[in-house]
């Protein structure tokens, strides 16, 4: 009987996971930006707590959301700037695209055959055009919604947080009140490592980046140093996604050869060594993450909300450890998760036969 229960609570466990999961895929159009909101909220709630020790507190949210809006008008900015000058700069590069066209389909020919009509004719431009921009449209529609809500529940949530806190106190003990409030802490402080260590790495892996592109020779060398910056953001995956810009534009200025090639080893090297390597070695050690949880991480959290998903992925996870290292039955979990040098907050975590 007592071998029944625990299979029963197993089976339980494993559906309640999957249904959550569902729910979440399901509801993302609802969930992902409340949680995007909420991660913001963590990393500037500092700066207005802060202020509001030197100013009223109405006057510290204005603020607060100000260097919000700031910051993020200079990334969209940033990224109008750079998408306009491609797209300006287009048409001269259209006899390249042709040139590497050709030059590809006769690398290829002996492995796919030559009698495929699509291939030899090469890309049509008029066709794809209107689908590009229907898919474009439509992304910015549901990036403009997304963005709305998350601006929403921004504002609103700086206004809750105090709130938030008098009402976790009234409703819990003092006991779990303070445990509570540790747990709180520890998030929000290990969020603020996560943006320092993404920031960081970012910057070097763009200036690294960007300086290989003035050597070589390669057009637009801030902008791919800008899309290397922003897609290690996103830890693992983006430094392997920051190869491909990069190095197809060099195929399309230099052609097959040693430039290209050049550029593409002293990218993907210095992807290697900043995102392979030391991204989830600096990234685990902080935040107590193992490098491997990292990378899954930010797979399936990609994979459930897509780029958003990706960008908030470690800090989920963050969330999921704390709050599972806050309950006896669930510490062994967070220490699965953790890294080897990870502390229980309560002691050695003991896996109960029960909780297995």
């Amino acid at each position: 009987m007592q071998r029944e229960r625990q299979i029963i609570k197993r089976l339980l466990a494993v559906m309640t996971v999957v249904v959550v999961v569902a729910a979440l895929k399901i509801s993302a159009t609802v969930t992902m930006p409340l949680v995007f909101a909420l991660f913001l909220i963590a990393v500037f709630w500092p700066l207005q707590l802060r202020l509001e020790q030197r100013m009223r507190r109405g006057t510290a949210m204005c603020i607060t959301f100000l260097v919000f809006v700031g910051v993020i008008s200079l990334f969209m900015a940033s990224i109008w700037w750079s998408a306009e000058l491609l797209a300006d700069s287009a048409p001269r590069y259209r006899q390249e695209f042709q040139h590497l066209f050709e030059a590809l389909r006769v690398i290829a020919e002996p492995f796919i055959g030559s009698s495929t009509d699509a291939i030899r004719a090469g890309p049509n431009v008029s066709e794809l055009a209107p689908n590009f921009v229907l898919a474009l449209s439509e992304w910015v529609f549901s990036f403009s919604g997304a963005l709305v809500l998350i601006v929403a529940f921004f504002v609103l949530g700086l206004l809750e947080v105090r709130d938030f806190r008098d009402k976790l106190r009234h409703g819990l003990s003092a006991d779990e009140d303070a445990r509570w409030f540790e747990s709180f802490r520890r998030v929000v402080t290990d969020f603020q490592i996560y943006i320092v260590v993404r920031t960081v790495i970012g910057l070097i892996t763009g200036v690294l980046i960007w300086l290989l592109c003035l050597v070589v020779g390669l057009d637009f060398a801030f902008i791919w140093g800008f899309i290397n910056f922003l897609l290690n953001y996103i830890p693992t995956l983006g430094s392997i996604i920051g190869v491909l810009p990069v190095s197809a534009f060099a195929l399309l200025e230099f052609g097959i050869g040693i430039k290209a090639l050049l550029v593409l080893v002293g990218v993907s090297g210095i992807q290697l060594v900043m995102g392979i390597y030391l991204d989830p070695l600096l990234q685990g050690r902080q935040l107590s993450l193992s490098p491997l949880v990292v990378l899954f991480s930010v797979t399936f959290w990609g994979w459930l909300w897509s780029v958003p998903g990706a960008f908030i992925a470690i800090p989920i996870t963050i969330a999921l450890v704390i709050a599972c290292d806050h309950y006896e039955r669930t510490r062994w979990i967070a220490v699965l998760l953790a890294n080897s040098d990870y502390k229980p907050a309560n002691g050695a975590a003991k896996i109960d036969n029960e909780d297995l």
